[in-house]
């Protein structure tokens, strides 16, 4: 009887017990308990079970060898397993599986790591093991080893680093080892590895912000990575010295060049350059920009169009800026005023939309700068027009975004000179005015702008159009809101510079304005901070000539700009043409950069020493 006493008292205190526990007493209520060591000793288990050839039911072929593993782990550590044993491909009922470019050795250094996460890296394997991860899609391994090779980077393997990451995806070791080739660029040149590089490495570097490189050393370069193979690299030649700013080339170079180099002697570029030394030599007594020689840029200009001129309102002239020289000249008018318009250029014709202030908004206008005299043509008009729009030339298409017409807009129209006609494409995403459009690569990017009832939003966002697909997709914004800043496509990548943080406001606000600039790189989607200009600029614009990149007028506190600030892309510097102003102070200009044939810029060269500035 005791005993089963005892009994249904102890049955009481287990019921009390439990009735507390699903009461959810303080006391007891349920923990999580993790225990690390546990999944680690299991792991550990799986890799002796490998390694003694136990339950394992694959077997990877690699060189020939024999490697055998476990189906489960390698589909849970890799996506490139997973999709292999779990797809339709044969793959999946074979107990062999062969692996090709994955040395043995490295093999089994790679499964370790699948089963334990250790690994022993050393400069003699990281290469392979970087391989191997990018092949099996081992993210976590990937990023360890390339950490593990940024810290051995030097001078002696920063080229081959370079060729090595841009080809397996290693963003973080392709920029460092980039920077070092730039920064070595001079001794780099002497190297066999250089004289190897394809083509594609030889313009990214000659087009690169940061190289050590002079013009004159960035020449002779080229030519060194042409002799070495001319028969097949002769054809790029022109390609390669448009990423020369030929004005900075000492005198004679370019006879001595042309002289040598039988190649050189054919190129039209090269001859143009030449000639224009000597047509400048005799027509002009000045000292070019810079302290530099004359070249091939002479016949380079920009073309500053239309604005807002205090006293004036909008205007419709058009002002030729020489950088070779410094110098400014007048051209004939447009046959609109324009102001916070667009102009670009597509070949030898220049473009002119939107902006215009009169009734017969939506007429554009181009000019022929193959034409004597230089007259600007009316074509065919637009399907709407309006005032703050953004424009850019895609391969054969013009095309022209967003702009205000009673509210901000967010459609898009392009035109095709072949054909003389309009259509619309797929808008933005986000409707935008005073925004920059630009074209870089295969794509359209919408950079900017503002939005809203009372266009009070400032916007960030960027777009990028894709033609093909007739769709926009937003990338990477950038760092800073801005609202009428300019911008610029340079070697594959994209300049923002100034503008404004809040929109139509005077006064105290206006301090808003910026003097901030930034870059894009389509190829990481990456905005980086660049230096900044020397006066903070809202509705100015901006043009490239050879790596320079310059910025004309604007408005800043109440007051209209005539300066002219020109950013060195290889110095990362900025620096104001003080010799030299605009002919006049303007805001909401337009600028495109233009090359002139011989004659015109011939023809021009008396009206640029009349203008005395």
């Amino acid at each position: 009887m005791a005993s089963s006493s005892r009994r249904v008292n102890m049955e009481v205190m287990i019921k009390n017990y439990v009735d507390k526990a699903q009461n959810n007493s303080p006391s007891t209520c349920d923990e999580k308990v993790t225990n690390l060591e546990y999944s680690h000793a299991i792991m550990k288990t799986l890799n002796k079970y490998r390694k003694a050839e136990a339950f394992c039911d694959v077997c990877l072929l690699v060189e020939e060898v024999e490697v055998v593993a476990h189906r489960n782990v390698l589909a849970a550590s890799s996506p490139y397993f997973e999709r292999l044993l779990s797809s339709t491909m044969k793959e999946r009922e074979q107990y062999k599986i062969r692996l090709n470019g994955i040395k043995a050795k490295v093999l089994k250094d790679v499964l370790d790591y699948i089963y334990i996460g250790d690994i022993v890296l050393s400069a003699e394997k990281v290469f392979d093991l970087i391989i191997a991860a990018d092949y099996l899609m081992l993210s976590r391994l990937k990023n360890l080893a390339e950490s593990y090779f940024l810290e051995d980077l030097n001078f002696d393997n920063c080229l081959s680093a370079w060729i090595f990451a841009d080809r397996y995806q290693c963003p973080r070791l392709r920029a460092k080892a980039r920077e070092l080739v730039l920064a070595n660029f001079f001794s780099i040149t002497n190297t066999k590895e250089f004289l190897d590089l394809d083509m594609g490495y030889i313009v990214e570097l000659l087009g690169s912000e940061g190289l050590a490189a002079s013009d004159c050393e960035a020449f002779d370069a080229a030519l060194k990575w042409i002799d070495h193979d001319h028969s097949l690299r002769a054809k790029h030649f022109d390609q390669l010295i448009n990423y020369i700013d030929l004005t900075c080339l000492p005198d004679g170079y370019i006879s001595r060049v042309i002289r040598s180099h039988e190649y050189a002697r054919s190129s039209n570029l090269l001859k143009g350059a030449a000639k224009s030394v000597n047509v400048i030599a005799i027509n002009s007594n000045e000292t070019p920009s810079h302290g530099e020689p004359v070249g091939y840029h002479g016949n380079k200009a920009v073309l500053v169009v239309g604005g807002w001129e205090r006293g004036k309102g909008g205007i419709a002239s058009v002002n030729c800026y020489f950088p070779s020289l410094n110098k400014w000249c007048s051209l004939r008018n447009m046959n609109i005023a324009r102001y916070r318009h667009g102009i670009a250029v597509h070949g030898h014709v220049v473009y002119a939309v939107g902006g215009s202030l009169e009734a017969d908004d939506s007429c554009i206008e181009c000019l022929d700068l193959n034409q004597p005299g230089l007259p600007w043509q009316r074509l065919l008009p637009m399907c709407s027009g309006h005032i703050g729009v953004a424009i850019t030339f895609l391969k054969d298409y013009l095309y022209v975004s967003g702009g205000f017409c009673g509210k901000t807009l967010n459609t898009v129209q392009r035109y095709s000179p072949v054909t003389n006609t309009w259509e619309p494409v797929s808008p933005m995403m986000q409707a935008r005015e005073g925004h920059c459009l630009i074209a870089c690569g295969s794509f359209v990017y919408a950079i900017g702008g503002c939005c809203g009832q009372d266009n009070s939003e400032v916007l960030k966002g960027v777009e990028r159009y894709d033609p093909p697909l007739d769709s926009w997709f937003p990338v990477m914004p950038m760092k800073t809101q801005r609202y009428g800043a300019c911008g610029v496509e340079l070697n594959q990548k994209i300049y923002v510079f100034g503008g404004q943080l809040n929109v139509y406001t005077e006064g105290p606000t206006i301090q808003t304005n910026f003097r901030t600039c930034e870059v894009y790189c389509p190829r990481l989607d990456q905005w980086n901070i660049i230096a900044e200009l020397n006066i903070a600029r809202l509705r100015s614009c901006a043009a490239a000539v050879g790596h320079r990149i310059y910025v004309f007028g604007g408005y800043l506190h109440g007051s209209y700009l005539d300066s002219v600030e020109c950013y060195d892309s290889r110095k990362g510097t900025w620096t104001i043409t003080s010799t030299v102003c605009m002919p006049s102070k303007l805001e909401g200009a337009a600028c495109c950069a233009v090359q002139l044939k011989g004659e015109i810029f011939t023809s021009l060269l008396p009206m640029i020493a009349d203008k005395g500035n």
